[in-house]
């Protein structure tokens, strides 16, 4: 599902955490040098009575690093887990989640650059 307010962004579905592309200017010494970067990032989702905010947990150039942090952070902050099988589900689970929504989030990037080229 898309993460409300994230134009570029899915948010994974049993956690509160979601996944973006961001792309940014590279500036060296003040002034846009023409290169873009992508950045891959894991953002903090929370509901506010007049919408979401999203705190950046961490961003990687490389998409399947941020995938690893979010089953890292899910577990440690909002998993109760009672044994190792429900280790492994919970880890299966939240891995398929970010692999689906790294797809998406490239699906719809490529869509856009064929749009607009």
């Amino acid at each position: 599902m898309n993460a409300p307010g994230l134009e570029n962004g899915v948010y994974i579905k049993g956690t509160r955490f979601a996944i973006d592309r961001y792309v940014s200017d590279e500036i060296i010494n003040g002034k846009k040098t023409g290169r873009t970067f992508i950045h891959w990032r894991l953002l903090d989702v929370i509901e506010q009575a007049n919408g979401y905010r999203y705190e950046v947990i961490c961003s990687s150039v490389n998409p399947y690093p941020i995938g690893e942090a979010l089953i890292i952070y899910h577990i440690q902050r909002d998993c109760h887990l009672e044994g190792f099988l429900g280790l492994f589900d919970t880890v299966a689970d939240i891995g398929l989640k970010c692999k689906t929504a790294i797809d998406q989030i490239e699906q719809k990037a490529i869509e856009s650059s064929v749009n607009n080229g």
